[in-house]
Order: C-alpha cells, then sequence, then structure tokens
C-alpha cells in the first residue's frame, strides 16, 4: 500500500512540475527567441514576396518588435470592432486585419517597405506561419 501512495505522490509532483509558472528569465528568453524569429520571418517576407523590402537585419529586427507591440495593443481592439464580420468569414477576416496592420508596420518603420494590399497579406501569412511554428516548438 505504501508503493501505491508513493506513485500517486509521484504523479501528482511531475503534474504540478509541468504545470509551473516559468521563472522570469525563462519568459524574458522566450520573449527575445520569439522577437528573433519573426525578425527572420519578416527577412523571409522580404525575400519571397515582391513588394516588400526591407533594409538591414536591424530594420527586421524593429519591424518585429513593431509589429509585436501593434499586435498587442492595437490588434485586440480592432478584433473586437469587426467581430461581426470576422463570425460572418468565420474567422478569414482575421486575415485581412492581419495585412493592414502589417501594412501599417510598414508605414511607421523606416527601410521597411510593404507596397501594397497583396504584399501586406502575403508577408501577414508568412509571420503568423513562423510565428506559430515557434509556438508550438517552444511549448
Amino acid at each position: 500500500m505504501g508503493t501505491l501512495l508513493q506513485n500517486e505522490a509521484e504523479i501528482k509532483g511531475k503534474i504540478f512540475e509541468s504545470h509551473m509558472p516559468e521563472s522570469k528569465e525563462a519568459i524574458e528568453m522566450g520573449i527575445i527567441v520569439r522577437l528573433v524569429i519573426n525578425s527572420l520571418a519578416v527577412l523571409l517576407a522580404s525575400k519571397i514576396v515582391t513588394g516588400i523590402y526591407v533594409q538591414s537585419w536591424g530594420t527586421a529586427l524593429l519591424a518585429a518588435l513593431v509589429l509585436g507591440l501593434i499586435n498587442l495593443i492595437i490588434r485586440p481592439l480592432i478584433m473586437l470592432l469587426t467581430l461581426p464580420i470576422n463570425i460572418v468569414t468565420l474567422g478569414l477576416f482575421s486575415l485581412v486585419v492581419n495585412a493592414i496592420l502589417f501594412w501599417l508596420t510598414g508605414a511607421l518603420i523606416r527601410g521597411f517597405d510593404v507596397n501594397g494590399f497583396v504584399p501586406a497579406f502575403l508577408g501577414a501569412l508568412i509571420v503568423a506561419v513562423a510565428s506559430w511554428i515557434a509556438d508550438r516548438i517552444m511549448d
């Protein structure tokens, strides 16, 4: 009977360990890794999509940072305001919102140019897929 309770305690310990909050350093490292991956995705988008131009690695890093801040601050408000059309389109309108925010980032950053809606749409799609893959790997 003692071993049964011991095994149960080990299992509970493992469950609680897997749900423990991450340390501050781990959270900071995760943010930095995501920022670098998104920067690489912005550079990849500029190489693949005609109409997206990134001047340098630093510009891509700044664009990824600004895009992250825009997604953190502005995107929730826009998603709330466009909720009815998003429901009607079964969530596909969120791709349009992502493209508009990617385009806005291009308008705000010198050295990061997005020339038109189609390049913005494709660039936002590339960055979203890269971010999704990074999230799956890091979890």
